[in-house]
């Protein structure tokens, strides 16, 4: 069984948890998951890659093991850790403005830029933050 991990938004629209298991007979590749899962959730067909083009769409990213894999071709295998289910797929809503910068970048970023924010706000520890302190941080 592949193991997808979607968004909330499509999670929300399909009525399933945070990951759902596809099964997948033949390669395991970006394309073969995407038609698996809109075969078994058909309201996200349209939402993930366009119907028509069967292009992804250009907010969605594609990770496996750690790697971000939008821009390989649809049909290329998969990692074998993705193919026999111990890593999952994950299909990610992008941020705008990311660039071509990988997952651990972005994390990196929003951590530098968090403690920046937090400094300046006062706060000493991301438990202490409220709602009002959010609202008042020089984002």
């Amino acid at each position: 069984m592949i193991r997808v991990v979607l968004p909330h938004h499509l999670r929300t629209l399909a009525h399933v948890g945070k990951e759902v298991e596809l099964q997948i007979d033949g390669p395991v590749t970006q394309r073969s998951i995407l038609d698996a899962l809109e075969a078994q959730y058909p309201l996200l067909r349209g939402t993930i890659r366009d119907r028509a083009t069967q292009q992804r769409r250009s907010l969605v990213r594609f990770f496996a093991c750690g790697q971000d894999v939008s821009l390989e071709p649809a049909d290329a295998p998969l990692p074998a850790a993705v193919a026999a289910g111990v890593e999952p797929f994950l299909v990610v809503g992008a941020m705008a403005g990311g660039g071509e910068q990988g997952l651990g970048d972005l994390l990196a970023t929003f951590k530098r830029e968090l403690e920046v924010a937090m400094a300046l706000s006062g706060v000493t520890r991301i438990a202490d933050i409220k709602r009002s302190n959010i609202d008042a941080m020089p984002w």
